[in-house]
């Protein structure tokens, strides 16, 4: 949603994200996904009973119906909320591939230089 609403995010992660179908006194953020303007990379555990696989799908068939760069990497067997109560691996590799996304995406500033 705040990819949506925040046309200046250079990059954004959704991990796990529930309540992207529904909208709760607005539209569904699905409903916005023409707004987004910047690459998004959807992590979801395919055990995931909270965003399931079936909605990951929706979502990202709707960043694909816009042309919206994105990418979706899928863990086996993890359920909701991986990245804070998962196993160790799936944690590591969630962090790893957000950093690396923000990585590839984000245009770093030069340090300002002390007079």
């Amino acid at each position: 949603m705040m990819a949506a609403l925040r046309p200046e995010f250079p990059a954004a992660v959704d991990c796990y994200g529930g309540g992207v179908l529904q909208g709760i006194g607005g539209p569904a953020p699905i409903e916005m996904t023409s707004s987004i303007n910047c690459p998004v990379l959807v992590l979801n555990g395919e055990a995931d009973t909270v965003c399931t696989p079936d909605e990951v799908n929706q979502v990202v068939a709707a960043l694909n119906k816009f042309g919206k760069v994105n990418e979706v990497h899928w863990y086996p067997g993890a359920d909701h909320a991986f990245m804070a109560r998962g196993t160790k691996e799936d944690m590591e590799d969630g962090w790893a591939r957000s950093l690396a996304w923000f990585d590839r995406y984000l245009v770093r500033q030069p340090a300002l230089a002390h007079a």
